[in-house]
C-alpha cells in the first residue's frame, strides 16, 4: 500500500474533523513500532493509531485494539507528558509525508505548554517523534547520525526536520508559475525534474500526470515545447484544484499490490477498484486484513516485557 503526501493531505483533513479539541485519555504502545492514543471529544471515543510497519500508517481504528497488560518505559513517559492534553492542531507540513500533532498540556508548574508529535512516514525511515520547544524528548525509533541514518534522533538533541522537507508544494503555484521553473534543470527527465522540486509527487502522480497532459514523463525538460511545458503544469494546477474539499479514496488493485489514492485516476481506468467514503474506513480495513496485524507482536512484546519484570524482581530478592 502506498501513501504519497497527496493522500496524506486528505489524510490529514480527515484526522482534523474527527479528533478536533480531542484530549489524550490513556496511551499505549502495542509493539516496537506502533502506539495507541485514546482521544475523547464531543463526538465520542476514537482510537487512533501509528504504526510503522511494512506500510507506516496513521489512522483512527473503529475499535480499541488489544494492549499489553504492562506499560513499556516509553509508554510511561508517554503518559506522564502527553495524556490529558488536548490536541491543539493537526497539520501536514510542505504537503510532505509529515504529519505534526500539536498537543497543549499542563507542565509541572501548572503552565499551559505545546509539545508535539511528528509522524514522518517515510518507508524505511520512517519514526515518531516527541518533542517540546523544538526538541527531541523521545522518539519510538532512536538513532545516531551515520551511514544509515541521515539525522540524530535522540532526547535532548534539536529536533531537525527530514532531508529534502523543503521541497515545494506544487499546488500553492499557478501554472504559469510552475512554466517559469522549467527554465532550470532542463538537462533532467520530467519526472526527476518534479521529484527533486516538489513534495507528493509519486510515481502515481507522475504517471497520471503523463496521461493527462499526453507527455512521456522521462523526456528531458529541455526537450518540451512552450506548449508542452504550460500542458504539464495546466494538469498539476488542476489537480491541485481538484483536490480541494475531496473526502474518501479509490483503491486500486494492480498486480496484487493496492494503490490508494483520493482521485479516480485515468492512468488506472484499466484496473479493478473500490471506492471508500473517507480514508480512515479503508485504513482501518487494511489493517484487520493484514497478515502482520498487530496482535503477534502484541504477544511478543508482553512476553519481553514479562521476562524482564521476573528478572528485576528475582534480583530484587536474590541475597547479597
Amino acid at each position: 500500500m502506498n501513501l504519497d503526501g497527496i493522500t496524506l493531505h486528505c489524510i490529514t483533513n480527515e484526522l482534523k474533523d474527527i479528533l478536533k479539541g480531542g484530549q489524550i485519555s490513556k496511551i499505549y504502545q502495542l509493539d516496537n513500532r506502533s502506539l495507541y492514543f485514546r482521544v475523547f471529544n464531543d463526538t465520542g471515543v476514537h482510537h487512533l493509531i501509528m504504526t510503522l510497519d511494512d506500510s507506516p500508517r496513521l489512522y483512527v481504528a473503529r475499535q480499541m485494539p488489544p494492549t499489553p497488560d504492562v506499560p513499556t518505559g516509553l509508554c510511561m513517559f508517554l503518559r506522564k507528558y502527553y495524556e490529558n492534553g488536548r490536541i491543539a492542531s493537526i497539520s501536514q507540513l510542505h504537503m510532505d509525508r509529515l504529519i505534526e500533532i500539536a498537543v497543549d498540556v499542563l507542565d509541572t508548574s501548572g503552565q499551559l505548554a505545546t509539545r508535539k508529535i511528528h509522524v514522518e512516514l517515510m518507508g524505511k525511515y520512517s519514526n515518531v517523534i516527541f518533542t517540546e520547544d523544538g526538541v527531541i524528548i523521545e522518539a519510538l525509533i532512536k538513532t545516531r547520525k551515520d551511514k544509515q541514518a541521515l539525522r540524530t534522533i535522540f532526547p535532548k538533541e534539536p529536533y531537525d526536520f527530514p532531508p529534502n522537507f523543503m521541497r515545494m508544494n506544487p499546488f500553492d503555484f499557478s501554472a504559469e508559475e510552475l512554466a517559469a521553473m522549467m527554465e532550470t534543470g532542463t538537462d533532467e527527465p520530467l519526472g526527476k525534474w518534479m521529484l527533486k522540486r516538489f513534495n507528493g509527487m509519486s510515481t502515481v502522480v507522475l504517471d497520471e500526470l503523463a496521461v493527462r497532459s499526453g507527455l512521456d514523463k522521462n523526456a528531458l525538460v529541455q526537450d518540451l515545447s512552450p506548449a508542452d511545458k504550460f500542458s504539464w503544469c495546466r494538469c498539476i494546477e488542476r489537480l491541485g484544484q481538484e483536490l480541494d474539499g475531496v473526502s474518501g479514496a479509490f483503491v486500486y488493485m494492480v498486480k496484487g499490490k493496492e494503490i490508494i489514492f483520493p482521485l479516480e485516476l485515468q492512468s488506472l481506468a484499466a484496473y479493478p477498484r473500490r471506492r471508500f467514503s473517507s480514508i480512515e474506513e479503508y485504513l482501518d480495513d487494511y489493517q484487520a486484513a493484514s497478515k502482520g496485524s498487530l496482535n503477534g507482536e502484541q504477544e511478543d512484546m508482553q512476553k519481553r516485557v514479562a521476562k524482564l519484570s521476573k528478572r528485576k524482581r528475582s534480583s530484587a530478592f536474590r541475597p547479597n
